[in-house]
Order: structure tokens, then C-alpha cells, then sequence
């Protein structure tokens, strides 16, 4: 049945596991890494991986119980992720604002499931993505005087009511911020948010048809920026009334290669562009949205949660070591587990989620087989204690677990 026992406590246990249908999923990514058909074609965009009670997984023993039902909430919330057209730009909260938040919306009598609701949870939302393919990302604001350079590019080709709202862009972040005036404020770059909030209050500032005409002139003139220009066309294609169009402007364009990977604090205002990847989070679906999106824009409570520092995220390469812990949070981690060898012993000592996101797996204790596991299968391994617990096969594994 899947599961090995020891002293009547389960070993290991395998996952079955639910997927997320969002528009900006893929119909063949996800369904092709598990092996699995997608009669549909619905875009499958997330694979869940926890006890969140809006996707929770179960496990595969008598009885199918939910994960949460046998051993209780995880902190944490392990995704697969294909994204083929971009998200919305969105942040989102730590913890004191995510517990605020949903007291609030309660109070307020909104439902869980409204769409114009903010907060589902009380839990922070964190995240660390990693790259099973090549993967875009748009993550934290770009230094003041880089998007003053991008917006007066486009500002010199502008006119009418575009070029308004570019000057309307422009003007905070051309004002000198005089911290001995206000030095009780925070220390943020406040012409940042200055600039973002006026971004918030654009209506179709006709950003699209400035970047489609002018896309092959911007990357002959400014070549150093072909990126840019080529994603802000590409969005214009998918979202022609958004402003969001320029969201490559002011946001860093982020490039991973297999197996690398950026973290996202609380507050990182971010979206992810293309490619298949490892999302691991804080057990929550909060999120607070400010564009390429149909859905609920909630523009006070983004600008309440924002960090308005500009940030660019290091990105992490794991090198070539059997065994790689990720940059993880004070709660949970993500490590990558790689053998090519006969066996590895498992020395993780916290209750874990392990995703094999490459090759095969099987788990011996005492020469008695547990289980095996394929590409895109998971499992559950509660125990504290697993002494003589092996791994043996050729795999890549992602392992999401507490910390002590």
C-alpha cells in the first residue's frame, strides 16, 4: 500500500496530490512531467503539495485520509509550477499583516471564497522558486535611476495621453528625498513609492501601442536593453490595456537556468514570466495583486504591504554536491537531494514532502523495500528519527521540511 512501518509509525507515504487550473497555466506542461493525460485541456498551473485546506494533499494508504487529518497543518506548501504566460504582478504579506488582514476581511463579513478578497489565511507567504527548466521572472523594484533612463527612452517617442502618463511616472522619482526632514519615516526609497502608486492609478495609458510600433527601434538604439523591450512587447500582446505593459521597466528581469533559484521575502513585489519550476512557501494563499490581471486589485492594502526598497534577489546556484540546502526561512527549507550511486542514507530529521523531479527512487530500511517512486510522484515522510533509511536509484529529489 505504499508505506513502511516501523513500531506502528509510518515511514514514508506516498502523495496523491491536487492540481490548480488557472489561465496562465500550460495544458501539456504539467501533465507531461507527471505522465498524466489532460483530456480537458485545462491549463494546469500549480501542483499542490501540503495540507493547505484549499488544494490539500492525502495519502495513499487505507482509508485515503488527508495529510492534515493523520499529522497535522505543515508550515509550509510545496508547489509545481508552470507558468506559460505570465502572472500578475503581486506581493505578498508577512505575518503580522497577513493575521491583521484576515481579521479585518472578517470583520468585514467577507467570504473566504469572494474574489474581491485579499486574505484567505493568516499565514505569511515567503517563497523560494527554483528552475526545473529555463525560468523568467520580473522580482523587486530597480534602482530609481534605471527606470528614470527606461521611462525617458519611451518618453522621447510619446505623445498625448501616453506621454502624460510617463511624465506622471517620471516626476517622483526625479525629486530629491531629504531624509533630515523626515527622519521619523521609515527608511525606504520613497520616491519608489511615490512612483508606484502613480503607476496604480493609470487607466490604458496606451503603453501597448507605443512599445509594438517602437519595439525594433528600441532594441537597434538600446540594445542593452533587448530583454526589456522584448518582454514588454510580449505582454502588450496578452495585456494591451494594462499598464503593466512596462512592469520590465521597473522590475529586475530575472533569468534562471535549471536548478538555480531566487528567494522572495514578504513585501518583493514580483511576477513570474515562463517556465516550469519549485515553488516552496509559507503555508498560504495570500496574495495582493497590481496587475496583468483580471482578478481583484486591491490598491490600498498592495501599497500598505509593499517594500518600497528597490531589490534585486541573488540568485542561488546550487553547484555540483550530492546534497544542497536552499536560502530558506526561519521555518521551513527546501534542499536538493542528486544520487547517481548505489544508496544515500536520508538524514533529514523533521517531517518532510520529497518530490522527485527527475529519475526514480526507492526506499530500503533493514533490505525491506517501502516504496518507489517515479518523476513528478511525491511522499510524505513523518518520523523524526529514520535511522538506516536509504535512497537508492539515479534522482533529483526536492525535499520541503521544518527546521528544528
Amino acid at each position: 500500500m505504499g508505506t513502511g512501518i516501523m513500531a506502528g509509525i509510518p515511514i514514508v507515504i506516498k502523495l496523491q496530490n491536487q492540481v490548480k487550473n488557472y489561465d496562465w497555466g500550460s495544458e501539456e506542461w504539467i501533465p507531461s512531467f507527471l505522465g498524466e493525460e489532460n483530456p480537458k485541456g485545462e491549463p494546469w498551473a500549480e501542483l499542490w503539495m501540503g495540507t493547505h485546506p484549499a488544494a490539500p494533499s492525502r495519502l495513499i494508504c487505507p482509508g485515503t485520509p488527508l495529510l492534515s487529518e493523520m499529522f497535522g497543518p505543515l508550515p509550509f506548501l510545496l508547489k509545481l509550477l508552470a507558468a506559460e504566460k505570465p502572472l500578475s504582478i503581486q506581493a505578498h504579506p508577512d505575518l503580522k499583516q497577513a493575521i491583521t488582514g484576515f481579521e479585518k476581511e472578517n470583520r468585514q463579513n467577507i467570504p473566504l471564497d469572494a474574489p474581491y478578497r485579499s486574505y484567505r489565511d493568516q499565514n505569511d507567504k515567503s517563497e523560494i522558486i527554483c528552475a526545473v527548466t529555463p525560468f523568467t521572472a520580473l522580482c523587486g523594484f530597480r534602482n530609481p535611476d534605471e527606470i528614470c533612463l527606461l521611462l525617458e527612452i519611451l518618453l522621447t517617442s510619446s505623445e498625448g495621453e501616453t506621454k502624460d502618463a510617463l511624465q506622471a511616472l517620471l516626476y517622483p522619482l526625479k525629486q530629491r528625498f531629504d531624509r533630515s526632514e523626515e527622519i521619523s519615516l521609515p527608511l525606504i526609497d520613497k520616491p519608489l513609492g511615490d512612483f508606484f502608486s502613480a503607476f496604480l492609478n493609470l487607466v490604458n495609458p496606451g503603453f501597448a501601442s507605443l512599445i509594438k510600433d517602437r519595439e525594433a527601434l528600441l532594441i537597434r538604439d538600446y540594445p542593452e536593453y533587448k530583454k526589456e523591450w522584448k518582454l514588454c512587447s510580449h505582454i502588450a500582446g496578452l495585456h494591451p490595456e494594462d499598464p503593466g505593459i512596462i512592469a520590465p521597466l521597473f522590475l529586475n528581469l530575472i533569468q534562471l537556468k535549471p536548478l538555480e533559484a531566487i528567494s522572495i521575502p514578504a513585501g518583493i513585489l514580483h511576477s513570474y514570466i515562463y517556465g516550469l519550476g519549485i515553488e516552496l512557501m509559507g503555508n498560504s494563499d495570500n496574495v495582493l495583486r497590481g496587475g496583468l490581471t483580471s482578478k481583484y486589485i486591491d490598491k490600498p492594502e498592495l501599497m500598505n504591504i509593499l517594500n518600497f526598497n528597490m531589490h534585486k534577489p541573488d540568485i542561488f546556484t546550487p553547484g555540483d554536491d550530492d546534497e544542497v540546502l536552499f536560502p530558506c526561512t526561519k521555518d521551513f527549507a527546501l534542499s536538493l537531494i542528486r544520487n547517481k550511486g548505489p544508496f544515500i542514507k536520508y538524514e533529514n530529521k523533521t517531517p518532510a514532502i520529497l518530490f522527485v523531479s527527475d529519475g526514480s527512487v526507492t526506499f530500503t530500511k533493514d533490505s525491506i523495500k517501502l516504496l518507489s517512486l517515479e518523476k513528478g510522484e511525491s511522499a510524505f515522510i513523518p518520523v523524526s528519527e529514520n535511522p538506516g533509511l536509504q535512497l537508492s536509484g539515479n534522482f533529483n529529489i526536492f525535499l520541503a521540511h521544518t527546521i528544528t
